[in-house]
């Protein structure tokens, strides 16, 4: 008898897939991140909205703020949609001491 996988926390938090990584969006067109300097990764525009969808992962770091996963954390709560990140985001962010991380589910 094969043993069963275990869940990963993002599996237990029913956000294990990712959006990264899709190709453009129900238009053919790309979402970029215009005006920030950067382009976020090409994802279908109903893919953002399902993840808009689900949970939300709530982070606050210290008045001094704190990097982590290539964001800028400070005492000023920032939300990012759970299915944004990957496994190892995810730990980084919830092993960090400095950073008070929150899950929000959304309203029924």
């Amino acid at each position: 008898m094969a043993k069963a996988k275990p869940e990963t926390d993002l599996e237990k938090l029913g956000i294990a897939e990712q959006a990264a990584g899709a190709e453009g969006n129900a238009a053919g067109e790309t979402i970029t991140g215009e005006g920030t300097g950067q382009a976020l990764p090409e994802i279908v525009a109903t893919e953002v909205l399902d993840m808009l969808k689900g949970p939300t992962i709530v982070v606050k770091g210290p008045a001094k703020g704190r990097w982590r996963i290539g964001r800028h954390f400070t005492s000023e709560p920032t939300s990012i949609p759970a299915r944004a990140l990957n496994e190892a985001q995810w730990h980084a962010l919830n092993g960090d001491p400095e950073l008070l991380v929150t899950v929000v589910d959304p309203p029924d």
